[in-house]
This record gives structure tokens, sequence and C-alpha cells, in this order.
């Protein structure tokens, strides 16, 4: 079994003859954007040789530009720039990168033409590895002070994920010797991305009795929102702080995610401003900022955080026994040191190099977990494919037709089962076993089988 735990989403036709009357209604609720992917740290080495544009005003001298763009043209980063003036005449670059060179490679205009060999290292101009999926790379360049040779947008194309990829490209006009290798990096996995979704209470209310930190706490009443989180500072997601005069000491939050394996190790990088108490499954992880022993609502961090700390993740080797099979929840404290503080900051990353994984029995269709087929399954798929719903601890369960995808076709493959010619759903169905196809789908565990 893949780690990847990416979603993958296809577009169907609802026909209402084929599906019971409720339907068309349940799926439009959940109509709504999907949740995070998985997240594979990786290097993509990419390489071009660019030929003369004969008859441009300046030929052969040229500027150009290389960067990679998701499959819908948004831009992801820029790798490399060269172009001392005129680089607004590199009009498709700049027009998607807005002239962003963050990180990138950047140089003098080009006298002659070369072959280019550059790296990109999966992450974004923020820093952030890209979710795990299709990834393309443009390159352009200009040997006049107007639009130039480009290569077309789908051309170069490749898939960022937990699997290697090489390939070469056919030669287009002025681009040559185009190649691709990918290669992840399988001893590390971003399990809590950076800029991730959390849940997270922002209400002055003392949750320190009510059991906020342990897997089973209902946190459904709380809101979600991207990290960062607090106020000032670049925060992402504002919080609410109360009165000016007296704020809130304390700031909850919670994010669940799925393992098929104990880690072999376990590392955190924190953002906290002021202070915070990090909890994995109900048992303290990482503090940083707070004093020891018990920490009440009302206690606040040990110092006041300034200057480049402010923004600085700070490294935690964790035990990686924290981390179990199947669904965990990593839930975090966050501290001001004073009741008037000014600002409020708050992100984490934490990332595992993947134990061994044991193959996990399941049953088909499935979905929801609880040991029947029902139109609940159908409403569990239709909530992750459409409603950011939480990732599935057995992705294959939901898989119903047993394409590797999960997609809105599995959601009817139950309901034709329940509603129409009442045919067996692809094995295992009839009782618990393992996935009989490979595929990208994780099963790290299902509650109703041994």
């Amino acid at each position: 079994m893949s780690e990847d735990f990416a979603r993958q989403k296809t577009m169907a036709t609802i026909h209402h003859r084929s599906l019971p009357p409720a339907l068309p209604a349940i799926a439009g609720v959940f109509l709504l954007a999907l949740g995070a992917r998985a997240q594979t740290q990786g290097t993509c080495t990419f390489t071009v040789t660019t030929l003369r544009d004969i008859g441009a005003e300046y030929d052969p001298r040229h500027v150009l530009a290389i960067w990679v763009t998701t499959p819908s043209g948004a831009f992801v980063k820029t790798l490399k720039k060269q172009a001392a003036s005129r680089e607004q005449y590199l009009r498709t670059w700049v027009a998607n990168s807005g002239s962003n060179v963050v990180d990138a490679i950047t140089g003098a205009t080009l006298a002659t033409h070369v072959t280019h060999t550059v790296a990109w290292n999966g992450r974004n101009t923020t820093g952030t590895i890209v979710p795990d999926g299709q990834y393309r790379i443009r390159v352009e360049f200009t040997s006049e002070n107007s639009q130039g040779p480009l290569t077309p947008s789908a051309h170069i194309e490749f898939t960022k994920g937990p699997s290697a990829f090489n390939a070469a490209f056919p030669d287009v006009t002025n681009f040559t010797n185009m190649s691709i290798a990918y290669a992840p990096d399988l001893e590390t996995f971003t399990v809590v991305p950076r800029g991730g979704t959390w849940k997270y209470d922002d209400t002055g209310t003392n949750l320190h009795a009510a059991g906020w930190k342990d897997p089973a706490y209902d946190d459904s009443g709380w809101q979600s929102g991207k990290a960062k989180l607090g106020y000032e500072d670049g925060a992402v997601t504002i919080l609410d702080y109360g009165n000016a005069a007296d704020k809130h000491p304390c700031y909850y939050f919670r994010h669940a995610f799925a393992s098929d394996n104990v880690p072999l190790s376990l590392k955190l990088n924190l953002l906290c401003d002021d202070g915070a108490i990090v909890f994995i499954n109900g048992a303290e992880a990482a503090r940083r900022n707070m004093p020891a022993g018990n920490a009440a609502y009302d206690t606040l961090a040990v110092t006041a955080i300034g200057g480049g700390d402010e923004l600085a993740y700070f490294p935690f080797q964790l035990d990686p026994a924290l981390v179990v099979r199947g669904e965990n929840v990593i839930a975090v404290e966050v501290h001001q040191q004073s009741v008037t503080s000014s600002d409020l900051g708050f992100d984490l990353e934490l990332v595992s190099q993947p134990g061994d994984t044991a193959e996990t029995v399941f049953t088909r269709g499935d979905a929801n977990a609880d040991g029947g087929v029902d139109i609940a399954d159908a409403v569990a798929v239709l909530g992750y494919l459409f409603a950011s719903a939480g990732p599935f601890a057995c992705a294959s369960s939901a898989d119903a037709n047993d394409d590797g995808k999960l997609d809105l076709s599995d959601a009817i493959r139950i309901l034709v089962r329940l509603f129409g010619d009442g045919a067996p759903l692809p094995e295992p169905f009839t009782t618990c076993g393992a996935d009989p196809t490979e595929d990208g789908l994780e099963c790290a565990v299902s509650a109703p089988c041994p």
C-alpha cells in the first residue's frame, strides 16, 4: 500500500432515475471544497536546452524564465529567471508569477543559448511542501521586446508523490532535450503541514477540565481555519482575543491525521507566540516557553516572544510511539505571556520517518466503519469529497468500485447496490479481507475488522 493519502476527484453526472429521490438534495449539500492532501518531500530535477529564435531583434541574447504551475495554471514557484532588464517581455511568466523570484536562481540576460538544469524541492514560495499531485513546468524566453517562445502549457507534466518519476519529453519549437527526474524522500513524510487547517476555540472558555486534548473529544462545534492562526504578525486566520484590556490567556487547537504505521522517528517544528504545550493522542509531546508542571487555563508563558522568534519554527524530536496506526489527534494549547499582549501566533509541522506498515483487512463499502454497508456509507463518501470531512482511516473501504480512486462513482456504486441491482461490491465484501488490488489508497485501520 502507498503512503500517499492523496484524494482524487472526478466529474460524474447523477441520473435521478438510478438513485433514491433524496440523493440529489444530499449531493447538493456537499458541493464544497476538498480538504488537504498528502505532502511528500522530494526533489524534481528538470533539464531543457533552448534554441535560437532566428530573426528576433536581439538574437541570440535573450531573457528567460522557468517556473512551476498546477494543471489549472496556478503559480507555484519560479525556479530560474535570467534577465538584467526587459523581464516585462517574459509576459506569460510575469502574468502568472507577478515576477515572484523567492528562492529562485536569478542572473543576467543570457548572451547565448545553453542547457539549463534546475531543481525544485517541492515547496512553494512560503517554504511549505505543496500537496501531492500533478504539476507542470513552463519555460519562456524572448529575444525581442515582445512575447517570445513558450513551452505548451501541458507539455511538461509529472506527478509529485511517494513514487519516483523519470521522463523525457518531445522536442517543440525552440526547446529540446527536455527531461524530468523526480525522487521522493521516503525517509521523511510530512504528517501535518505548515499552513494546515486546524480546529480552534478562541472563545475565552476554560476547557482544561473538559478533556479537550483527548482524541475522543467532540470538537464539531469548533471553528476551523488555516495557519498561521492568531492576530497581528501576518496571521492568516484571525482569532478573537476578547477584551483588549484583558485578553484571553489561552487558545486551543486540534488537528486529526491518519497513519498506517508507527514512525521510526518523529520531528515537530513549532511556531508559537508566546508559549505552547503540544499533545498527541492526549499525551504531552512537547512544550515551549511554558513553566514546568500542570498548566491551567490562566497560566502565562514564561517570557514574551519578540523579534525574529515570532516567525521562527523551533524543532523538537518527539517519541514516535505517540503516534498509533489509524486515527490520531494532535492538540495544542497556546498561552500568552500577558493578557494585554499585542499579538498571538501559532503554526506547526509534524514530520515522520515511516516505520513498517501492516496490511490491514477491511470490508468494501463500509466507509464509515460501522460494520455494515448502508446509505450512511454513501453519505460518508460524499462528505469526504465535498464537505471537507476528515480522512478515512481506511480509504480502501470507501473505494466501493475498487478503481483505486475516491470519487462520486463510489457513492453511486453503494447506492446502486442498495437501491438498484443489488449486486455485491468487489471483494473483500462478504467478509473482512486484504485489498487484492494494488493502488494508492491508504488503509491504516478498519475498526470492525480484526
